[in-house]
């Protein structure tokens, strides 16, 4: 979970101990990652992560280990399109994720 919670912390929120294996978030998303998001291998948090970059204005590049970076990507990438995201890379990481030009609405399906 700590490759994930660095990812999140990227997009300049802030991320406490809550205890009890509980993490607590605080903050809007203010900007898009200020580097790239390496999610270890945390299969789980790069698809989290890839639906928050998809949501915000500009460009975010993930990646993680080597086991991570052989895991195919386009059961991510394929709905990411959908909803007007431009999605680059190979099959697997690293990715290149641009949001849409204009922000998407709850339910809004694009494409």
């Amino acid at each position: 979970m700590t490759h994930t919670l660095r990812a999140v912390e990227r997009f300049g929120v802030t991320v406490t101990d809550a205890g009890d294996g509980r993490v607590r978030v605080e903050g809007p998303i203010r900007h898009e990652p200020d580097d790239v998001l390496d999610h270890g291998n945390a299969g789980t948090g790069i698809r989290l992560t890839s639906g928050m970059c998809a949501g915000i204005d500009g460009i975010s590049v993930l990646t993680g280990d080597r086991f991570l970076r052989r895991r195919p990507m386009e059961r991510i990438a394929a709905p990411l399109r959908m909803m007007g995201a431009s999605v680059d890379g190979r099959e697997a990481q690293p990715l290149s994720l641009r949001s849409p030009q204009q922000p998407i609405q709850r339910g809004e399906r694009t494409g």
